[in-house]
This record gives C-alpha cells, structure tokens and sequence, in this order.
C-alpha cells in the first residue's frame, strides 16, 4: 500500500504523518439526526466495549491516518488504520492469494474488457442497510469525480484503466459515463479502456470498497470525519476517532459478511512517537503488535516473534525535470547515482532486510510465465547507476560544462523522520562530487506532499510500497502521464514499451515489454533507486491469525485471536 507515495500505493510506513482534517457535527440537526431513516454511521454502545483492552488486540504503529474517506485512500498509512472498516470485492488470504470476499462470483468477456461480479445476497453495513452493487458504482465515481479531487484516481487510471476514466477526472465528461455499472442489485460491471491481467489485485484496495451516496451527501463534506459519519463493510466498525488524534478504537460489526469468524471484541490502533517507544509499549506487555525497527532486525534476526516478509518495498530518488535545468541534464542526474554506496547504506543503515537497489523492479517480487525472478538480476544495470565515485567525480564534471557551472546546489525534500538517511546521501554525494552541495530540508508529511504536489523541489526521497505483484506496480509510476510521476519524467520509449505491454496478451512478450521499458528507464536514468525492503513485525505469542499484506506492510487482523 499500495499504494502504496501510496505516496499508492502511497508514503510508506517509513513516513511520519501530519494532517489537520475537519471535525464532523455529530449534534442531532446534523449527520445523526439526519441519517434516522438511513440509520447512525458506526453507532455502537462504546460503554460496553471499553474496559476489555485485554481480550482486544492492540497495535501501536508509527503513525496517524491522513484521511479516514475510503475513497480518498493513497498512502499506506490511511489503508492501515481503515483495513478493518472496509471490506471490498476481493481480499488476501493465507499465503496473500486471493479469495472472494463480498463477491460471490465474476465472469470476464473475451477480449478482456468486461469484469461482471456478482455480489454476495444478504451484505449489509454496520447500520444494518443493504449493501447494494450500485454502491461500487458510486464508489468508482466518486474516485473519478473531479470535484472530490480522489488522489486514489491512479488506481483507475494508471493500474488499470477504466472506460472513460481520464476525460471523467479532467470534467470532460459527465461522471456517469464512467465505465461502471450495476444492471440490478447483485450485479457490478466495470469495463476497462484495455486487459489488465491483474485487475483483480486492484478490488483488494480499500478505495473500492462499497460506498453508500445517501449516507456520504447526509455527511455533508465530512465523511470520514469521526465515528458517526463512516459506514463500515468490513470485520470491524470505528468507535473511537479523532483527526489528528493518536488512537482509533474499533469495535466488531455485527453484520460483516464472515462475522462468524471475527473473534476479536475489538482492536486499538495507537501513534506512538517512534520505533523506541514501540518496543518498551510491546516489552511491557500494553501491546500486541508493533513495526518492528531496523535496530531490532539487525540484533534479533531470530526472535522467534518476529514476522518479516519481502514485500517488495522500494526507496527511490526523484528529480523535478520541470523545474530543474542541473537535473535535466544525464550527466548530472548519473553522476549522482553514481557518488551513492547503495550496499553500504543498506548494510549499515537498514542492518537486515534491505537490499541496494539499482534497477526500479527489485528482486523476488515479480515471476516470470516461466517461473524466473524479473529482477534477479540485481547487477543489471549497475553500469547506469550503481556506485561509482570515480566515474561519478567525471560526469559530474562534464555536467557542470555543460550548464556552464563551476559549482552546483541542489536541494532534497524528505520526512521528518528520514534525517539520519539523509545525512548518508548528503556525506556522500558531497564527498565523491567536488563542487555539490546538497541541502536537505525535511519536513512533516503532509508538507512533503503539498510541496511534491505543488512541484516545489529539486529533488526527494520516496518510499513505494507495490499495488499489486506485477512489475507494472513499479515501472508505471514512470509513466509520463502518471499521477505518481512526481517528477515529471518523459521518455517515449518508456511510454512505447509500457503502452505495447498494456494491450499485449501474450505472457511472455508482455513481460518483455516490460523489461524493455525498465531498460529505458534506467537508460536515461527516470529515478534513482536506492534500496528495496519488506516489512517486519513483532506479533505476541498470545496472538494468532494475523495475516501480513504481501507488500509487507500493513497488517491484517480481521480473523485475528487473542489467548
């Protein structure tokens, strides 16, 4: 998550969050008095469920959710803190394959074109009201919908492609003309602009969920906002938030499709202030679960709590093409690469369980029709980017000529929390390119993602955590039309091989687009990548059923027990 940026996908869990978000009136001329015919959002008897913090599971993570609106979704954090409100069409089971969730079946057409899912009879909210396929239909507009401004459009769009999704989101045609539809109210079809393979991976993600138009217009502006103005599908329902606030508190929802096999009372998901914290909260015994920090990887490999998986997690450079002339220029953009000891970082920086990464796919994550890794080969581009510092002092020099420049300042954006990494690239960039200064300015998330949005940097540091387990999840964020191509990196190359990919049904010749288009960027040096992880968790051994996202990232507890 996904989107994960998520910045998707999505800012990973290696980002700390920092969003005001508007309270909701919960006063009885408001959303509660209004929703009488449609019944309260998550309304439960919270002095009934409050004093069972020991039969309940509780989570301490890193950090609060940017937004709690389903359909607004595009950073991991957010799809973290709502995994146990939302229930879509698919989810992951044990060992991540797929399974149905709130769909009973799907058919898709010949050509690839047509999804038609038929719904689960009987699916209600957490208020009792039906579930209905019209639901998706307003789900899926409401992510297109210009007016909503969804930063989970990509989703639609860049992951797989909806019928009229881009004249939709740029107000060119009317949201109903969005290929969505629901023939009755057990049936939802989606008709795609071309195939894509894994489109199913895409209806796990919680922007998909089921959406209910009469309870969102009677939020009036505030759905999401607080207990009283969400409507859970899921194992779970939330009775207890605040934006800005360091707990949600949730409580099981009677009606949740497999109720019968959430055990849990209830879950609490706690901010702590940092990986420290974390672990003296989990020693003591006050929590269940906690992210797990690199330290602890490095000296407790074998804990036997320890639950890790490779989940394919990249952190990559992206330089503004726009903005920037020194960054525009290949020398420039190589030399860089080059002046960064990727292994070292890793090693020294990461302890256990990062890679150096010199390519955008990383290895281990994405198979071959002939059951190969795609990005096995972890050296294959290292004469483009990988550690260099001879060369690196070389292009660098030819690039300052080339601006005619004696020296070269360039600042980087990163989170708050990511200053000791920083401080590593800015040593050695510095230390193997005579003549570059490298000014880092950090800053709390939503700030980083107003600034990435507003194109205000030279460069940044992003964290990627995969949609969907395909190489697609990494390489169309290079896309030039890409909603997660913060940079704004053009190469009609890459575009060819991604475009030639996205409409090809051969396997095996899709699979070498693909390589062709992660040749292309790496060519031309798109991003710069920097190390590939997956995620670890410490999980008590009181707890059991708890499923790690294949991403590695975000945890699944609605079948979790407690002894």
């Amino acid at each position: 998550m996904r989107k994960n940026d998520f910045f998707c996908g999505l800012l990973t869990g290696l980002l700390s969050l920092s969003l005001m978000l508007t309270g909701c009136s919960s006063s009885s001329s408001g959303v509660n008095g209004a929703a009488a015919n449609e019944g309260a959002g998550n309304a439960v008897q919270t002095s009934e469920n409050t004093a069972r913090t020991d039969e309940e599971l509780n989570v301490a993570l890193l950090s609060i959710p940017i937004t709690m609106d389903p359909q607004k979704v595009s950073d991991n954090e957010s799809s973290q803190y709502l995994s146990p409100v939302m229930a879509t069409l698919f989810r992951y089971g044990e060992n991540n394959e797929l399974e149905p969730e709130l769909a009973e079946s799907y058919e898709v057409s010949e050509d690839g074109l047509t999804y038609t899912f038929r719904l689960k009879e009987g699916l209600k909210y957490s208020n009792g009201s039906a579930i209905k396929a019209k639901d998706f239909v307003y789900a899926f507009r409401r992510i297109a919908d210009p007016l909503e401004a969804s930063s989970a459009i990509f989703i639609l769009s860049d992951i797989c492609e909806v019928k009229n999704v881009e004249k939709v989101s740029k107000g060119e045609l009317h949201v109903e003309e969005l290929g969505v539809s629901a023939p009755d109210e057990l049936t939802f079809v989606v008709e795609l602009e071309q195939p894509c393979p894994y489109f199913l991976y895409c209806l796990t993600m919680v922007p998909t969920s089921p959406c209910k138009e009469s309870f969102v217009r009677l939020c009036k502006g505030h759905y999401g906002d607080s207990p009283e103005t969400m409507l859970a599908s899921g194992p779970f329902m939330v009775d207890k938030y605040e934006p800005m606030g360091i707990q949600v508190h949730y409580v099981k929802n009677p009606y949740y499709v497999d109720a019968d096999r959430v055990k849990l009372p209830g879950v609490n998901f706690r901010q702590v202030a940092n990986v420290q914290q974390a672990e003296m909260v989990y020693q003591t015994g006050e929590t269940d679960i906690i992210p797990v920090s690199r330290e602890y990887l490095g000296l407790s490999k074998d804990d036997p709590n320890l639950n890790s998986i490779y989940g394919g997690l990249i952190e990559y450079i992206v330089g503004n093409f726009q903005n920037s002339e020194a960054w525009a220029n290949k020398n420039i953009r190589q030399a860089f690469s080059k002046a960064i000891d990727r292994d070292s970082i890793a090693e020294n920086f990461y302890f256990s369980g990062a890679t150096g990464l010199t390519r955008v796919v990383p290895a281990q994550f994405a198979t071959e029709p002939d059951g190969s890794d795609f990005g096995g080969d972890v050296h294959m581009f290292d004469d483009d980017a990988g550690y260099d510092p001879q060369k690196a002092a070389e292009l660098f020099k030819k690039g300052l000529q080339e601006l005619s420049l004696d020296r070269l300042t360039l600042s980087i954006i990163a989170s708050s929390n990511n200053s000791d990494l920083m401080e590593i690239i800015k040593s050695q960039t510095e230390e193997n390119l005579p003549g570059f200064q490298l000014d880092v300015k950090l800053m709390p998330t939503a700030q980083l993602m107003d600034s990435a949005n507003k194109g205000k940097f030279d460069l940044m540091i992003i964290g990627w955590v995969p949609d969907y387990p395909d190489p697609n999840s990494y390489l169309g964020l290079m896309k030039s039309d890409s909603e997660m191509n913060r940079g704004h990196f053009e190469n009609k190359d890459v575009d060819s091989a991604l475009q030639n990919a996205s409409m090809e049904n051969d396997p095996q010749k899709r699979m070498q687009y693909l390589h062709d288009a992660e040749k292309a960027v790496m060519d031309d040096l798109g991003m710069v990548p920097l190390v590939s992880l997956g995620g670890s968790w410490l999980i008590s051994e009181r707890v059991k059923n708890v499923n790690i996202r294949f991403d590695g990232n975000v945890i699944l507890v609605g079948f979790a027990e407690k002894r």
